[in-house]
């Protein structure tokens, strides 16, 4: 493997080693030492730092192939006063979020480029480790080098800190200790002088798991080097909350949560070899909020590209998905590096933790739904719930600092202001609350069409032991006959959305329930034709590459239907992103009874293909069947055959139909999402 270029290394001057180094030998010559030296520290580094393993990967993979450049910014939204976040309805407190995701940042190599101080600070999992690792290959590697945008080749130096923590012997000699062992005694002056002349980095990972008792101690030996060594570059990286200070000459960044486009290019990463799957991934990240919500942080992001890549069917898992995004900040993100965190508190057991999250999240989610919350109110909740197990209610504000700093769970969104670091967390933990409460029905019958509630309700399907009875109700809530106008007809389609959503995120049912809920979602849809026909228009689905759009045919003059059409797209398009053969199967016996009846003929093509179009991710080869088919019967209709435009939209649905899904590799990777 090529070396990076050092200058000061590969200056040809004649110098004996004797000027840089006492004690050894005149006619040892200086270049061939440093080549030797440089070559032996970069073998010591490219080990720790070129690949990497994040729970649940079978194997470790190579860094470059899945890492992506940071942002960093100087804006520490915790030490901020914000009151709008008490003030905020929930859709406001998503916007603060995003908000906050486009305050100033910075490109991180950028930033370590122009910083010869850096204190990397972020949440759990939110790739601190990974970006210092990033910058040690850089800086001992070539074309890893070449293809970032550092400026300047350093000589790296990776320590972890809780190693370093455990040892007694002073922050130099602990670096230089890996070199000696592989080459010399003499390795230790090497690396003092690089240090001296600033032509090295010390890339010091890990400083929040340095354990309590020694990290003041840790924090005056970098604090003391960096006086030291005034010309070396040093990064340091730390969880953002369990950061108090002591560092006061280093400049502070916090990792920036990941923007759509970055989210974008790691799924494509971590999909290079099938770009379909990515793509499919990544339009199921942008329908889904809950899920989406989950991508700001590299770790949860990581999760569910491993889940996605081992089985497709991720909503029916998103319970389970959750579940395993809480037990990874809970215990299993520190646990699969060998580390546990010191607790002032050992009585609040991980299990007692999610009780207490329960409460919390269940406190601030009732009739006035608040997703960031004044710290005195979570003191008061969390000291009511310790008490029970012989915690002192005094002692909540500790109970809080270290939840906050071991788990990344909830967060200081503001100065005094808590949340929960993803407000779909937030909504699974409700859920529980209301299980554990046996207070579903309650719940669903009076929030049932309100939006807020919506991925609560989903949640309490996917965990309920048996949701037969809450799903009935939502059937009953949705039900369409007796409708005249356009308004009550779109709200009850949204519901039906809302139930397709539940059906595919697996609920414990048995197969004669869950087909008769489908045979209600797509019996609905011959009563939506019925209220469209009866104010004159006949809406038809197309797919496209997007996913499932709509057109319509009218015979009276009519404005606009995009307001009345948009939840019924909605539906569509979920039914491509979460196809289920149950429903189609559903889908394709009312599209069936269609073609017998009486309908006027351009009604019953409008409503087939509305009906059989969403249909082409669960079974495109049946769809395609059903569109041959349809074209031979309209040829001979003597109404539709004279309907042309109506066939360039079949032609263009099968289009799409062969180019997507009809080739035999796309079949097979979606035959496990679709049962």
């Amino acid at each position: 493997m090529e070396l990076p270029p050092i200058s000061w290394f590969d200056n040809p001057a004649k110098q004996s080693v004797d000027n840089v180094f006492a004690g050894l030998n005149e006619g040892i010559e200086t270049l061939d030492l440093f080549r030797k030296y440089r070559k032996a520290q970069f073998e010591i580094v490219r080990p720790l730092v070129e690949t990497i393993k994040i729970l649940g990967m079978a194997a470790p993979e190579p860094l470059a192939s899945i890492y992506t450049p940071p942002r960093l910014s100087q804006t520490i939204s915790r030490r901020l006063f914000q009151d709008e976040w008490l003030k905020a309805e929930p859709g406001d407190v998503e916007n603060l979020r995003a908000a906050r995701r486009d305050l100033p940042t910075i490109d991180g190599e950028r930033l370590v480029e122009n910083t010869g101080r850096l204190l990397v600070l972020g949440g759990p999992g939110s790739g601190k480790t990974t970006f210092a690792k990033h910058l040690g290959l850089a800086y001992s590697d070539k074309s890893h080098f070449s293809s970032s945008r550092l400026k300047t080749s350093l000589l790296p130096i990776f320590v972890s800190l809780p190693a370093f923590s455990a040892s007694t012997v002073p922050l130099l000699e602990f670096s230089a200790a890996p070199l000696v062992a592989k080459t010399s005694k003499y390795a230790a002056a090497f690396l003092e002088r690089a240090l001296q002349r600033g032509v090295a980095i010390v890339i010091l990972d890990s400083l929040d798991e340095v354990p309590s008792v020694e990290k003041n101690r840790v924090i005056k030996a970098i604090h003391d080097f960096s006086h030291t060594f005034p010309r070396a570059k040093l990064l340091v990286t730390c969880r953002t909350a369990d950061y108090s200070g002591g560092l006061d000459t280093f400049t502070e960044a916090e990792l920036s949560r990941l923007t759509p486009s970055a989210i974008q290019k790691i799924v494509r990463a971590w999909f290079r070899e099938d770009e379909e799957r990515a793509t499919t991934l990544i339009r199921l990240i942008k329908n889904d909020r809950g899920i989406n919500n989950l991508t700001e942080t590299p770790l949860l992001l990581s999760l569910i590209c491993i889940q996605y890549q081992h089985d497709l069917a991720l909503p029916r898992r998103k319970a389970e998905l959750y579940r395993r995004c809480v037990e990874t900040l809970l215990r299993e993100w520190d646990t699969s590096r060998r580390f546990r965190r010191d607790s002032a508190f050992a009585a609040l057991t991980d299990e007692r933790k999610e009780r207490l999250f329960e409460a919390v999240a269940g406190k601030f989610f009732g009739d006035k739904i608040r997703l960031a919350f004044p710290r005195a109110e979570v003191e008061a909740v969390v000291a009511d719930h310790i008490e029970r197990y012989s915690i002192p209610a005094e002692q909540a504000k500790g109970v809080i600092d270290e939840v906050e700093r071991h788990h990344g769970i909830w967060e200081l969104v503001a100065v005094d202001v808590l949340g929960f670091a993803h407000t779909s967390i937030h909504e699974y933990f409700v859920a529980r609350r209301i299980l554990a409460h046996r207070q579903e029905l309650a719940c669903i019958a009076e929030h049932f069409d309100d939006d807020n509630w919506s991925s609560v309700i989903e949640f309490i399907i996917a965990m309920h032991p048996d949701p037969q009875e809450a799903l009935l109700l939502l059937v009953r809530k949705s039900a369409m006959k007796g409708l005249q106008n356009y308004p009550a007809m779109a709200r009850r389609t949204k519901l039906l959305w809302r139930i397709y959503r539940c059906m595919c995120s697996g609920p414990e049912l048995s197969g004669a329930m869950a087909k008769q809920i489908f045979a209600h979602i797509a019996d609905s849809q011959l009563e939506i034709a019925r209220i469209y026909s009866e104010g004159g228009v006949h809406p038809i689905a197309i797919l496209d590459d997007g996913g499932v759009r709509h057109t319509y045919f009218y015979y009276r003059q009519r404005q606009t239907l995009a307001e009345a059409l948009q939840p019924y797209r909605v539906l569509a398009n979920e039914m491509i992103v979460a196809p289920l053969r149950g429903y189609a199967d559903e889908a394709y016996r009312v599209a069936q009874e269609a073609e017998r009846s009486q309908m006027e003929p351009l009604a019953r093509a409008a409503l087939c293909l509305c009906i059989v179009v969403p249909t082409a991710a669960a079974d495109p080869m049946r769809l395609e069947g059903y569109l041959r088919a349809m074209q031979q019967r309209h040829k001979a209709d003597p109404v539709l055959g004279k309907e042309t435009l109506l066939d360039e939209f079949i032609e263009e649905t099968r289009a799409v139909l062969k180019k997507k899904w009809l080739r035999k590799s796309s079949v097979e990777s979606f035959g496990s999402s679709t049962k």
